[in-house]
């Protein structure tokens, strides 16, 4: 909803200070052309600024600011010089015609002109509660699932990036936690030095994306003992630097 203007705030204020005013009454007090206030109440109301009830005393409307709920406002409405003016109607309403006649066998008593007039007056009245509450609702209604929905999201944990797990076949100790050091965080590396037990290799083989065998270190043995496992190795020849190249390769 857009801001109010200078001047649409100054007919708030005087309508806080004065709840359920007409037209009339602000035309006199502001020394103002009718037209120009009439025209000024209608843009708000339309805006959502202002509400209005419908003036049982004259003609036009009564207006309050947006502070007063709808319901509030009707409630606010009925003044004594409301309820006097309403009681007028339905005395009117309810005085006995000479003319009246059957008709189908039904005749209009007094009891259901009131109930009518009781049953119309609240079908208006809730209408009018319904069209001004339901934006209201609907707007709070979807801040208020916005504001859970990112609360919620905000308690779930970001899942841990899946890290590729490596074997390296033919490093040593010293230079196989070097390597697991930098490559922290970018994939799960394992290794196992030239010594290791070929059932052993195989085990590990077996639970890894890729083995990595340094084929300047090992034998055609620790090959052929990852082969039989239907694992294929991945061979590099050359010194660490080739061994990480490699890595990093495959870590992607």
């Amino acid at each position: 909803m857009k801001e109010p203007t200078e001047v649409e705030k100054k007919y708030l204020k005087y309508l806080e200070e004065h709840p359920g005013a007409t037209s009339a009454e602000i035309v006199k007090a502001w020394k103002m052309k009718p037209e120009t206030v009439a025209s000024r109440l209608s843009v708000m109301w339309t805006a959502g600024f202002i509400s209005r009830t419908e003036n049982l005393q004259g003609k036009g409307y009564r207006y309050w600011s947006r502070d007063k709920g709808p319901a509030e406002a009707a409630a606010l409405s009925l003044t004594k010089e409301n309820i006097a003016a309403t009681e007028e109607k339905l005395t009117s309403l309810l005085k006995p015609d000479p003319s009246t006649t059957f008709l189908g066998g039904l005749v209009a008593t007094r009891d259901e002109s009131l109930s009518d007039l009781v049953d119309q007056f609240v079908l208006t009245l809730s209408e009018e509660i319904v069209r001004r509450v339901r934006p209201m609702v609907v707007e709070k209604l979807s801040a208020s699932v916005a504001s859970m929905t990112r609360e919620i999201v905000q308690t779930i944990p970001s899942p841990k990036p899946q890290l590729k797990r490596i074997l390296i076949c033919g490093l040593q100790d010293g230079y196989g936690k070097m390597v697991q050091k930098e490559f922290e965080g970018v994939a799960e590396i394992r290794y196992l030095s030239p010594e290791a037990s070929f059932d052993r290799l195989k085990s590990n083989s077996t639970q890894v994306e890729h083995v990595v065998v340094a084929a300047d270190f090992v034998g055609h043995k620790h090959t052929e003992a990852i082969q039989s496992t239907g694992v294929k190795p991945i061979l590099v020849r050359g010194g660490l630097t080739k061994i990480k190249d490699k890595l990093m390769e495959l870590s992607v």
